[in-house]
């Protein structure tokens, strides 16, 4: 498997990249493959982004709903709109993302979550009583401030 969290992953072994972190879910930079990255791949390897739109994607350079061929011979195609134009498929993948997850959440019937788990950290935003997400505590913070709260 392969993410890309803080730093463009070297991807010189790589034929075919998705991207689709939404980085405002996140509190991630948008650019995760930067021209860089881009530029250790084969020449006619795909980079496919999924969040590709006018204010740009996972991927430098990507342009919305269309394909571009990098200096280095890489495809990066801006699918920002895919899921919307392929609504059943869409929600078929979805699906089985989901119960990929909780697979991987109740392995064998127990429920086991560990936050160290680079997927689940992704996706976990409270374990044990604490809050894990900064861009979910601060308004928690900011409203009971707001509200008078302790």
């Amino acid at each position: 498997m392969l993410t890309a969290d803080d730093a463009p992953p070297d991807l010189h072994d790589r034929d075919i990249v998705v991207t689709s972190l939404r980085p405002w879910l996140y509190d991630r930079p948008r650019i995760v493959l930067t021209a860089e990255s881009l530029a250790t791949m084969r020449p006619g390897s795909v980079v496919v982004d999924m969040v590709a739109d006018q204010d740009g994607g996972n991927v430098e350079g990507s342009e919305p709903e269309t394909v571009v061929r990098t200096a280095s011979g890489v495809l990066v195609a801006g699918a920002g709109r895919l899921a919307e134009r392929l609504p059943r498929v869409a929600s078929d993948a979805y699906a089985s993302h989901v119960i990929a997850l909780l697979q991987r959440i109740a392995c064998g019937g127990v429920i086991d979550i560990d936050p160290t788990d680079p997927v689940l950290s992704a996706v976990l935003v409270t374990h044990r009583g604490l809050v894990l997400r900064d861009s979910v505590w601060r308004p928690i913070m900011e409203e009971m401030t707001v509200a008078g709260l302790p």
